[in-house]
């Protein structure tokens, strides 16, 4: 388990350099007074628009959670290794099936036109 705190760690301060940054330039743009149209994108809630990115990492995490515990039962030799691969695998495909979720949904909200 000692392994994945670095991963961890690193993952934590990605979110929270992508966060202050994301922060500060909206607080530079409002500053400046450049919101128009086309930048309220920014501002949007993002719980209404899209497919919400719960579903994403839910699907993920269910993903790389049920890798471990099959790799659990499955008597290889190398069972860390497997596990390890498994949890990619895994959550690779997960993230797949969000992508084809999320296209799905998008077009449904998307105006028909014609």
């Amino acid at each position: 388990m000692e392994e994945f705190i670095p991963i961890v760690m690193f993952i934590v301060l990605a979110f929270i350099v992508k966060t202050v940054s994301d922060n500060s330039t909206r607080r530079y743009i409002v500053k400046e007074g450049n919101v128009n149209e086309d930048l309220k994108y920014l501002f949007m809630d993002q719980q209404n628009y899209g497919v919400p990115s719960s579903l994403k990492w839910g699907i993920v995490f269910i993903a790389v959670g049920a890798a471990i515990l099959v790799g659990q039962f499955v008597p290889v030799d190398d069972k860390e290794l497997f596990i390890f691969s498994a949890m990619f695998i895994a959550g690779g495909l997960g993230l797949l099936l969000y992508y084809f979720i999320a296209k799905r949904e998008i077009a449904k909200q998307e105006p028909k036109q014609g």
